[in-house]
């Protein structure tokens, strides 16, 4: 074998060539993709990217990454199992966070993705970074391994819940898993409050207002809470650059969806 032979060769080419960029607009005009038009409202976090005009949230997408994203939403969206369907729009949404213009590399252009909420604001990056949204085995924030370490593995998690327990390695301290200590997590969900009072299921998931839910007086013993960074962040406001992408998939499905927005209409209390 010769010395080319044996050598590795990296092809490099501009993927803002004026030619490469005709073709992905061409594509994105041709094929109606799920993508979201919905406006970016005035707010306390929106109002960082309206600064620097941005008016819509598909604008914080370049075209490659509107097309490779909406294929992907359309691929499933065509998934006919409800169950399969709706996990993969939660993973949808997750890589979202690493797709999108406001993105970032972490350290000095040589670590993983920083995603778009790093700061807990919405700004647009000085050196954006696109990666891919599909992914290889050693890609940060793609579908394909995120796949792998949040949905699959949320799923063995509930077959076989785990506690840490700190040990100590050569001198380091570190965590082992502790399994046997609850039971897998396969609750019976419940569409009202009467279903848990008669036995009938185990959980109730309800999306909305937490000042107006449909639960009768005196049936709540605790509240967990996981409060925002006092009124720095408004998450009401930030999920909607998740909720504009779910909402082509949902809305008309879950009744949750159906409202444009995220934020409930009422003016919040602080003190």
């Amino acid at each position: 074998m010769s010395f080319a032979e044996q050598r590795n060769w990296l092809v490099a080419y501009d993927i803002a060539h004026p030619r490469r960029l005709a073709r992905v607009h061409r594509f994105l005009k041709r094929h109606a993709l799920p993508i979201p038009d919905a406006e970016i409202p005035p707010g306390h976090n929106t109002n960082q990217a309206r600064a620097y005009n941005y008016r819509y949230w598909r604008e914080m997408f370049n075209e490659r990454q509107l097309y490779a994203l909406g294929t992907l939403l359309q691929g499933i969206l065509n998934e006919g199992d409800q169950n399969a369907r709706e996990n993969l729009l939660l993973l949808f949404s997750g890589i979202l966070e690493f797709n999108s213009m406001f993105c970032s590399f972490k350290g000095e252009g040589t670590g993983a993705v920083r995603h778009v909420f790093f700061h807990h604001i919405l700004k647009p990056e000085r050196t954006p970074l696109e990666a891919n949204p599909w992914g290889t085995d050693r890609s940060s924030g793609s579908f394909s391994t995120l796949f792998e370490r949040r949905l699959l593995s949320a799923k063995k998690y509930c077959a076989q819940p785990f506690e840490l327990r700190a040990t100590v390695q050569g001198g380091r301290i570190k965590g082992a898993k502790v399994y046997g200590l609850s039971k897998p997590i396969r609750p019976r969900l419940a569409r009202e409050f009467g279903e848990l009072v008669r036995g009938d299921a185990d959980a109730l998931l309800l999306c909305g207002d937490s000042s107006r839910l449909p639960l009768p007086d005196g049936c709540v013993d605790a509240i967990v809470t996981d409060p925002p960074y006092f009124d720095n962040v408004h998450y009401s406001e930030l999920a909607d650059y998740f909720y504009s992408w779910l909402r082509l998939g949902m809305r008309g499905r879950d009744a949750a969806f159906d409202a444009q927005t995220t934020r409930s209409g009422r003016p919040g209390r602080q003190r």
